[in-house]
């Protein structure tokens, strides 16, 4: 869908989930501060271990990876030549998890490249073994480090106790000998230990732009936090793919408008779909909320929001109720369309 707007174009770019495997109800994921914080923990964690050369910028309403592209890349002067912005949506259903575990990155990276900018819905946090694995990794970095100090502090009495006493001379050694090894072996882990930090499945897609096609102005702009229905036990996330030789990122009034002071620039942002937002707190029937990030070509500025649209229907009345006022402004299904378009129980969602 597009709309017009003053100064810009509006795209509403939607992913749609049609699979009736069971009516459940829709719930949305509401504004979670430990999701957020989770994922911004996760985003925290990616700049610390990966060893990237670009920046990555982890705020609270959007995350950005190779974050400073568009600042040596862009040109407006080419941008305008080029005439033409390519854009598209693609799901690439969870990147990164167990279940995909022999995703071909380069044919996504393929696919994603014939497009300027590219709304991407099933986007997940590190899941599973890789989640496992990196946290591990952090203890590990958290607490060695006291531990390295406790068996130093240890091997220095050893020692002492040595030179002041011949007895259990040779037991003492032998124990100095095992606690300076472990010592050793725990600063030599330490050293190594980042290597062994696993990259979530969002960013081994932008590697794989940035090594199959040779252009390293592919950065991603990532929502904040994942949304779901109730029945998932995954939160998806959305990004946007961007070419930022081609486009870059614009301030969003919205978004600008719900930012925290201290925060960078507002490129993106979740839509609230709350009473200040819709005249009405309509979060609770939207089970992912779109994600919206502005860019600028040239003279042409355009919104994106991208949204991976779960429609089942729900089997309670009550619920089925809600959304359908909240949606409609109507009780019952039968009601869509005074009654004359066919609309029934098996097709109004």
């Amino acid at each position: 869908m597009i709309f017009w707007s003053k100064t810009s174009l509006i795209f509403l770019i939607l992913s749609l989930n049609s699979v009736w495997a069971k009516a459940l109800p829709l719930q949305v994921s509401l504004y979670n501060d430990k999701a957020r914080e989770e994922l911004h923990q996760e985003c925290l964690n990616n700049k610390k271990f990966l060893k990237k050369p670009y920046q990555i910028l982890c705020e609270q309403n959007y995350h950005h990876y190779n974050a400073n592209a568009y600042k040596s890349n862009y040109s407006r002067k080419n941008a305008m030549a080029n005439q033409n912005i390519r854009i598209s949506e693609f799901n690439v259903f969870h990147p990164g998890m167990g279940k995909t575990r022999f995703k071909d990155y380069r044919r996504v990276a393929h696919i994603i490249n014939q497009f300027d900018v590219v709304g991407v819905t099933e986007l997940i946090p590190l899941a599973g073994a890789d989640y496992t694995n990196n946290q591990n990794i952090i203890t590990f970095l958290n607490e060695t480090p006291q531990e390295i100090k406790n068996l130093t502090a240890e091997i220095n009495s050893l020692k002492r106790s040595i030179s002041r006493s011949p007895r259990g001379v040779a037991q003492k050694k032998r124990k100095l000998a095992l606690l300076q090894r472990k010592r050793h072996e725990l600063i030599s882990d330490l050293k190594d230990v980042k290597e062994l930090y696993r990259k979530p499945g969002y960013l081994k897609i932008l590697d794989e732009l940035h090594r199959f096609t040779g252009d390293e102005s592919w950065s991603l702009i990532l929502s904040p936090q994942g949304e779901a229905a109730k029945e998932s036990p995954m939160p998806e996330l959305v990004g946007y793919y961007y070419r930022s030789s081609v486009v870059k990122p614009k301030i969003n009034s919205y978004c600008h408008a719900n930012k925290k002071p201290m925060e960078a620039a507002a490129f993106a942002c979740i839509i609230n779909m709350d009473a200040k937002d819709m005249g009405e707190d309509k979060r609770d029937v939207f089970s992912r909320r779109p994600f919206m990030a502005e860019f600028i070509s040239g003279r042409f500025s355009f919104a994106l929001l991208t949204s991976h649209v779960l429609f089942d229907s729900p089997t309670e009345e009550i619920e089925m109720r809600n959304i359908l006022q909240k949606s409609f402004g109507v009780d019952h299904y039968s009601l869509l369309g005074n009654g004359r378009s066919g609309i029934n129980k098996e097709n109004y969602a």
